[in-house]
C-alpha cells in the first residue's frame, strides 16, 4: 500500500511540474508576442566539450517586430529587415549579403524561439533560483524526437514580467551554448535604418542573394 501511495504521489507531483511548466512557457510566449521592441546587453558561453574548450562573448541583440534584429559583438555584426540579411566580419573586413529567409539561426531573443520550443520540446518545471537577486522559474526543456539538434534546452524565467534573460542550449555532441541577459529594455526607440547595414568603407562585398 505505501508503494502505491508513493508512486500516486510522485505521478501527481510530476503532472503537476508539467502543468506549471507549459503554463509559464506559454505566459512566456504571450509576453514576446506583445513585445515590439526589445534591447539586452548579453554574455555567451560557448564550452566545446570534445576539445574541452570554453569561449565566452559579450555583446547586444535588439530586435522589432519579431523579424528584425541587429547583433553586435567584438568579432561581428548580423542585421536583418526581415527580408535581406547582413554578416559583416570584423576580422577578415568582409560582408555578405543574403535573404532572411535562408537563415536557419533563430536569436535567442525572437517571438519565433518560444514557439518552437513549445512544438518540438517537452517542458518540466526545475524548480525556482534566484539570478541576480531575483526570483526566476527554472525550466528544462528536452526534445521530442532525435531530429533536433539540440537535445536539451534550459529556460531561467524571470517571474516578475516572464522573460527569459538565461538560456543554456545542450546539443547532441554535448557541447552547451549558453545566453546571459541583462539590461532588458522593452521600451527602446529603434528607427528602421537600425536595421540596415551600413558597410563600412574598405570591406569586400559577397552577396549571395544571386
Amino acid at each position: 500500500m505505501k508503494t502505491i501511495i508513493y508512486i500516486l504521489v510522485l505521478f501527481t507531483a510530476a503532472s503537476l511540474s508539467a502543468q506549471s511548466a507549459d503554463e509559464i512557457l506559454k505566459k512566456v510566449e504571450q509576453t514576446y508576442l506583445s513585445i515590439d521592441r526589445m534591447c539586452a546587453d548579453y554574455e555567451q558561453t560557448f564550452v566545446w566539450t570534445l576539445a574541452d574548450e570554453t569561449n565566452t562573448f559579450d555583446g547586444r541583440i535588439c530586435t522589432a517586430g519579431g523579424v528584425k534584429f541587429r547583433i553586435e559583438n567584438q568579432d561581428q555584426i548580423i542585421v536583418t529587415n526581415g527580408t535581406t540579411l547582413w554578416t559583416l566580419n570584423k576580422r577578415n573586413q568582409q560582408v555578405l549579403i543574403d535573404t532572411a529567409d535562408k537563415s536557419d539561426k533563430e536569436p535567442p531573443f525572437l517571438r519565433s524561439f518560444v514557439e518552437k520550443y513549445r512544438r518540438d520540446y517537452n517542458a518540466a518545471y526545475a524548480g525556482e533560483e534566484m539570478l541576480n537577486g531575483e526570483k526566476h522559474d527554472k525550466l528544462i526543456l528536452t526534445a521530442k524526437t532525435e531530429d533536433q539538434f539540440e537535445t536539451e534546452i534550459r529556460l531561467w524565467v524571470r517571474r516578475d514580467d516572464h522573460l527569459v534573460t538565461k538560456i543554456m542550449q545542450i546539443d547532441i555532441n554535448e557541447n552547451s551554448n549558453q545566453y546571459l541577459m541583462e539590461n532588458i529594455n522593452t521600451a527602446v526607440d529603434l528607427p528602421e535604418s537600425y536595421f540596415v547595414l551600413e558597410i563600412p568603407e574598405g570591406y569586400q562585398v559577397v552577396d549571395l542573394r544571386q
